[in-house]
């Protein structure tokens, strides 16, 4: 019984080890066969991540093309010769020691008619400057500080502006640049349009997806008439700048000097004369001022503006067309100046 008991536990020992060794070996086969299945997986696609160019774009190529809105400013080496008279006669109201009471006496005597009021006035004529000075805040508080404002803007047009410009760029290259406004410190003027044409290249000037673009204008010449530009920019931009409600000179140097109060002034001092005969010489007076510096204002003077460039091209929504010009750079004889442009 003993014998039959331990053949029985020999066989059922061996049975459970050759089954642990069978169920060892499906495991083994197991293990196997998915490491090759992941093997062949990674092998066989490949890493997206890895593949070279993967999610690159590649950029859409960009157009030299287009009408665009411009804003230029320039200022100029120096100015034409011819101005130098114009300037100086708007500077001779405040040039004086005793200005700009002497030269409001003396614009006033100047236009007095004929007779005993003038020869006093003439013989008088450093005290009353004198006393005017005293009463100047009550006369003409601003009218110095006016003058004085008026021809630094004159200075200043003679040699910096801007233009409002169109550039049409076609599918050549060719370039038709046409300047039609005036811009004075933020003052839009019209003028008479003036057009020069050029070529234009597309340089790209970095790779990859990003790339940059550079815009690059040949020399061209722009023939402006310089005299309109003076007065134009001075009668609509320097002069409204200085005194709001004025359209040329004449009416600015009125609204500044206060001639029924330097009339009244006059006449108290001289003792002699009417108040109304004082300051109707004032108004005339200053009609003849203003209409000095008009005379002596450039006439049929052309300047000629001999200018290539260069911008920064960008296509904001890549179409393939350039949307806005930034950074620009104009450069030449005589004058330099920076643009920008948007695609209308």
């Amino acid at each position: 019984m003993a014998s039959k008991i331990s053949e029985l536990w020999r066989q059922t020992v061996g049975t459970e080890a050759a089954a642990a060794a069978c169920m060892s070996h499906h495991r083994s086969l197991t293990f196997l066969f998915l490491s090759a299945l992941v093997s062949t997986a990674a092998c066989g696609d490949g890493d997206p991540a890895s593949t070279p160019d993967a999610g690159i774009v590649a950029p859409t190529p960009v157009e030299l093309r287009g009408q665009f809105d411009v804003q230029s400013r320039y200022t100029l080496a120096a100015p034409p010769a011819e101005v130098g008279g114009m300037l100086s006669a708007l500077g001779d109201a405040t040039d004086g020691s005793d200005d700009p009471s002497r030269y409001l006496v003396d614009l006033v005597i100047s236009r007095l008619p004929e007779g005993e009021v003038k020869s006093l006035a003439q013989f008088l004529a450093p005290s009353i400057a004198a006393y005017v000075q005293a009463k100047l805040d009550m006369i003409a508080p601003r009218f110095a500080p006016g003058v004085r404002a008026l021809a630094a803007g004159l200075a200043h047009l003679t040699t910096e502006f801007g233009t409002r410009e169109e550039l049409e760029i076609d599918a050549q290259g060719g370039v038709r640049r046409t300047l039609t406004a005036l811009d004075v410190e933020g003052r839009v003027v019209d003028i008479a349009r003036v057009t020069g044409t050029a070529h234009a290249t597309l340089e790209d000037t970095t790779a990859g997806a990003s790339p940059e673009h550079r815009v690059v204008v040949s020399e061209h010449a722009l023939r402006l008439d310089y005299s309109q530009l003076l007065r134009l920019g001075f009668d609509r931009a320097v002069i409204p700048s200085v005194v709001p409600d004025a359209i040329d000179l004449g009416g600015a140097l009125a609204t500044l000097v206060d001639c029924e109060q330097l009339g009244a002034v006059l006449e108290a001092h001289l003792g002699l004369g009417s108040s109304a005969l004082f300051a109707h010489a004032c108004t005339l007076g200053l009609s003849v001022a203003a209409a000095e510096v008009d005379a002596r204002m450039p006439r049929g003077i052309t300047l000629t503006l001999s200018l290539h460039g260069a911008a920064r091209g960008v296509d904001t929504d890549r179409d393939g067309q350039l949307d806005t010009l930034q950074t620009g750079a104009w450069d030449g004889a005589g004058a330099r100046g920076t643009f920008v442009g948007s695609l209308r």
